[in-house]
C-alpha cells in the first residue's frame, strides 16, 4: 500500500495481552522543513466525532482555538468496554502546528512517564490533508475524516492503521 509517510518516523505499538491497547513512543525528529501552518487550519477538525479503529469503537472531541492550543480528547472502546484514552493538543510552533498527546489506562495512570509528552510534527498541509509525523488526517467532506497511523511492533513489522470517523449532530 502506498503511504504518504515514507519520510515520516515510525511510532512503536504494543498491543498489551490483558487489554489490548496500543502504547506508541516518539520516532526520531522530523528533518524535512515543517509546512507553515496555523491553527486556523484546523478548524475543521472542531466539533464531536464518532468512528472505528483499532478494531473498536473511538470517539475524538475539539475544541476551538484558545490560548493558542486547540484541545482534543480521544477514547477506544471494544466491546463495550473502554480500552483507552488520550489528550491531545495542537498547538502553533516556528511557524506551523505541532501535534501533541499523552495516553491514559481507563483508571487514568499514564502510558507515557509523568514529564513525558509525545509530539508529532507537520510535515506537509494540503487543503483535505494534514501529514504529520507518522500519521496522516484527511477530510475530504466537512462531516467526515480518517487517521491513517503508521505502526511499528516488537518483531519491526510496519502496519498501518485506520481510523474513520463521522461528525456528530446533536
Amino acid at each position: 500500500m502506498t503511504t504518504l509517510l515514507t519520510t515520516a518516523a515510525l511510532l512503536t505499538s504494543i498491543l498489551l495481552a490483558a487489554a489490548p491497547a496500543l502504547a506508541q513512543t516518539p520516532g526520531p525528529a522530523e528533518t524535512a522543513a515543517r509546512a507553515k501552518a496555523t491553527l486556523a487550519d484546523f478548524s475543521w477538525l472542531i466539533g464531536e466525532w464518532d468512528g472505528t479503529g483499532l478494531g473498536g469503537e473511538t470517539q475524538e472531541m475539539w475544541s476551538p482555538p484558545a490560548g493558542g492550543a486547540m484541545m482534543g480528547l480521544f477514547r477506544q472502546l471494544k466491546a463495550g468496554q473502554l480500552v483507552f484514552y488520550e489528550f491531545l493538543t495542537l498547538v502553533e510552533r516556528d511557524g506551523s502546528v505541532v501535534l501533541r498527546l499523552k495516553h491514559f489506562h481507563p483508571d487514568l495512570t499514564g502510558w507515557e512517564e509523568k514529564a513525558q509528552v509525545l509530539e508529532f510534527p507537520l510535515v506537509s498541509l494540503t487543503p483535505t490533508q494534514a501529514v504529520f509525523n507518522a500519521m496522516t488526517f484527511a477530510h475530504e467532506t466537512p462531516d467526515a475524516f480518517s487517521v491513517r497511523l503508521r505502526l511499528e511492533d516488537k518483531s519491526g513489522t510496519v502496519r498501518e492503521e485506520l481510523f474513520e470517523y463521522r461528525r456528530v449532530r446533536r
